[in-house]
């Protein structure tokens, strides 16, 4: 089963449009399938339009039903941000239920900066909060994301591209929001992360507190003293954050791209050489932070 924008990463203007897809529903077994499928958007706010009832199709066996003039209409009155189309498909005869998605933005025809660095050096900044950037400029093939942005701390222009809830798995996105857990997608972490100097790592005893402890680091640092601590053919590690002793630490500098849940957004920074997720197994100190947020300048 396949869904297919006719654009690659198709992109829609403020003022609405149309997207164009083909799909197609197959049946590779040897004996006819009879299926139900149906179709429908996810907003960037997670809510759910459902574009038709379920439809109902029996196939015989190598046969393929397909459609190559199917569309998406956007109104204007549509929000900004990215959107995915989703076809599911269930098989009455198995039970068994089948997706596939593509994505697709509708974004304004204003060029946005790269970075909340690059906005706040452009005088545009009002405050922290929330800004739309476009981490690969109008030529790339990354959408425009939402970010959020800390323009005060140490001089502010810091994006954020991990929240962590310590207890929580982080599930990759591309939007990460100051109040869920999350950690950018790598395609927009690539990007963002080509040209930056510095990392901020706020650590938390509560959700919504204010930070126990801020850790800045320089990114030529990692490339430098840190990594050459590292040799690639072992597992040594070097802790960058928090408390070190039992080799606990914020952030676990490392040869291993195994080891954390989101160790391969940093992945780049040093060749070969990531950084494992928080980690606070025994720690007095680590038993009383809850979550971090990291940053990028």
């Amino acid at each position: 089963m396949t869904a297919t924008p006719h654009d690659n990463a198709p992109i829609v203007s403020e003022s609405g449009g149309r997207v164009y897809f083909s799909s197609s529903i197959g049946n590779n077994e040897g004996t006819v399938k009879n299926i139900k499928y149906y179709d429908y958007i996810t907003f960037p706010n997670g809510k759910i339009l459902s574009r038709s009832s379920p439809k109902k199709v029996s196939l015989l066996p190598n046969e393929n039903f397909e459609k190559s003039t199917g569309y998406i209409t956007v109104p204007e009155n549509f929000g900004l941000g990215i959107y995915k189309y989703v076809l599911s498909a269930y098989d009455e005869d198995s039970g068994e239920i089948s997706n596939t998605q593509f994505s697709f933005a509708k974004q304004s025809s204003i060029p946005k900066h790269k970075s909340c660095n690059d906005i706040l050096r452009s005088g545009t900044s009002i405050d922290d909060g929330t800004y739309i950037i476009d981490v690969d400029g109008p030529e790339g093939p990354a959408y425009e994301i939402s970010v959020y942005c800390d323009m005060t701390t140490n001089g502010g222009g810091w994006t954020l591209f991990a929240n962590d809830r310590l207890a929580t798995p982080l599930n990759p996105t591309h939007t990460v929001n100051y109040d869920n857990a999350g950690v950018l997608e790598d395609i927009y972490w690539q990007a963002l992360k080509s040209g930056r100097s510095s990392l901020m790592v706020e650590e938390y005893r509560s959700f919504n507190s204010s930070p126990r402890y801020q850790s800045f680091i320089s990114i030529s640092k990692i490339r430098s003293s840190l990594a050459e601590s590292l040799e690639p053919k072992n597992s040594a590690s070097v802790n960058l954050f928090g408390t070190s002793y039992n080799d606990n630490a914020a952030l676990i500098l490392s040869n291993s791209s195994a080891l954390g849940t989101h160790s391969k957004i940093f992945t780049g920074i040093v060749p070969g050489i990531t950084f494992d997720r928080s980690y606070y197994p025994t720690s007095s100190y680590g038993r009383t932070i809850s979550h971090m947020r990291v940053y990028i300048r």
